[in-house]
């Protein structure tokens, strides 16, 4: 090659790297952000996220803490911000991503799908009596060891609960797993999803109405004596009264099994 070649092709790759990081530029594939404050006894914890997994564990201390990992495959992870902001009795956290407008209660205000290569991972510690509101679209939910009342949704990918208060739970292709302690409740907690099983245990001594049903899958109680039991001609269903009945717990999927047992 001669010696014009060697410089052409020099300036040709300098130039190259020069779109790929015009000078300035700083790009950070991931980082970590934090947050803790007090919350009164009482007061609820609303986290919404859309590309990654929610995990919150009960606090030592009683301070609430949000630490989120944020990573990109590609571009600057900083362009995905976290917001976090008290709006009456609940403390509301999510990610804002460019051209998104979020309200103060984490309300979507606009669409786009840019950056939906970012991934965000939260970890959050609970104060106890705090109740919990957890959804997320790509990602795992995993609350365990809390005692407030939680509510959890995703689309892909599965929820795990143990609570000593109430919990709801819904997917659609993944499993649920949960666990909770309340004895009896108004109204209806729902546990559905569609591909994936439910696996549910609350207290031998709880008083509700059960209703569960699948499409594809088989229904196994262990631990509570049922009035009633029906299978249908298409999949199977459970119904019955426990303890003298009381709210319902409703446990449906169309791929998968249900168990339920006692503890």
């Amino acid at each position: 090659m001669t010696a014009p070649s060697v410089v052409r092709t020099a300036l040709s790759a300098a130039a190259f790297l020069l779109l790929l990081a015009p000078p300035g530029a700083r790009a950070d594939s991931s980082y970590v952000f934090t947050w803790h404050g007090s919350l009164a006894s009482g007061d609820g914890l609303d986290v919404s996220n859309v590309n990654g997994p929610v995990r919150v564990v009960q606090s030592a201390d009683g301070q609430a803490r949000v630490r989120a990992t944020v990573t990109a495959q590609r571009g600057d992870a900083r362009a995905v911000t976290v917001a976090v902001s008290k709006v009456g009795r609940t403390l509301y956290v999510c990610p804002v991503y460019p051209g998104v407008t979020m309200s103060r209660d984490c309300k979507q205000r606009g669409n786009n799908t840019d950056n939906n290569n970012v991934r965000v991972e939260f970890s959050i510690e609970l104060p106890k009596r705090s109740p919990l509101h957890a959804t997320t679209v790509n990602g795992a939910i995993d609350a365990r060891g809390i005692d407030g009342d939680v509510e959890a949704g995703t689309v892909n990918q599965d929820i795990s609960i143990e609570t000593r208060g109430t919990a709801r739970a819904k997917t659609v292709n993944g499993s649920i797993d949960a666990a909770f302690g309340a004895r009896g409740w108004s109204g209806t907690l729902n546990f559905a999803t569609v591909n994936g099983g439910i696996t549910v245990a609350l207290p031998r001594n709880a008083a509700f109405t059960l209703d569960a049903g699948t499409l594809n899958g088989s229904i196994t109680v262990n631990g509570f004596p049922l009035a009633e039991k029906s299978r249908g001609f298409v999949g199977h269903k459970v119904t019955g009264s426990v303890g003298g009945g009381g709210g319902t717990l409703a446990l449906k999927t169309v791929n998968g099994p249900i168990r339920l047992s006692a503890r």
